[in-house]
């Protein structure tokens, strides 16, 4: 997933990330890939819901571009329906990751204001060894 999250044509340049142990780590073998990016752990995102996580992303900095969040189900997956505007995923898988887009900076995040541009999980890897 790392190295699919490099791929993409936007490198991530903030890495906003939960205070669980788990998603710290998942965090920084994510920031790997991504040297330039700022890692920066806020408690908010612990059992977010939807409006929590707006707020953490609207608190990015606004010279930068491209953000992630690692964060917690159900949280996550309520959040990019609740961006989109739509039900786009049903249950966001664990690593999954989620590419939206929207016009203006981190606080012009608004709800239905983003665009899915990407959807992938571990298990729908390209060239994923199907063993399962």
């Amino acid at each position: 997933m790392r190295d699919w999250l490099a791929s993409q044509s936007h490198p991530i340049q903030w890495i906003w990330t939960s205070d669980a142990a788990r998603a710290l780590a998942t965090a920084a073998f994510v920031a790997e890939a991504f040297p330039s990016a700022t890692l920066e752990a806020d408690h908010r995102l612990y059992g977010a819901t939807p409006a929590s996580m707006v707020s953490v992303l609207q608190n990015t900095p606004p010279n930068i571009e491209t953000a992630a969040i690692v964060a917690h189900n159900p949280g996550i997956t309520e959040s990019v329906n609740l961006l989109v505007g739509t039900t786009v995923i049903d249950n966001m898988p664990t690593f999954g990751a989620a590419l939206l887009r929207w016009p203006g900076g981190p606080d012009a995040l608004q709800v239905g204001a983003a665009r899915l541009e990407a959807l992938m999980s571990p298990k729908r890897l390209p060239g994923r060894l199907a063993l399962d």
